[in-house]
């Protein structure tokens, strides 16, 4: 079989876009104050961390400098239309 000449790490980044985009799209309104595996954030603040360090990896690979500390902040009514704007970036 060919290589697609793709990272590898591209292929999979690929497949957990939908998988995570499916999860937050299934948040119900009354889930986002919710705790987490991550004791100091709730399920939008994990979001945002996600789309973060989407928008960071983007940042990134465009040779832009990015802040360490870069945390996206949007309310639940916008996580989804965020974290779509996020991962296409990171994958085109």
């Amino acid at each position: 079989m060919a290589s697609s000449g793709k990272d590898p790490m591209f292929t999979v980044l690929e497949r957990a876009i939908p998988c995570t985009r499916s999860l937050i799209a299934g948040v119900a309104s009354d889930q986002w104050d919710a705790s987490t595996p991550c004791p100091e954030m709730n399920v939008l603040q994990l979001v945002e961390h996600l789309v973060g360090g989407l928008t960071q990896f983007a940042d990134t690979a465009e040779g832009e400098v990015i802040e360490p500390t870069y945390e996206a902040s949007f309310g639940a009514d916008a996580a989804l239309a965020e974290f779509d704007a996020a991962a296409e970036r990171m994958l085109t």
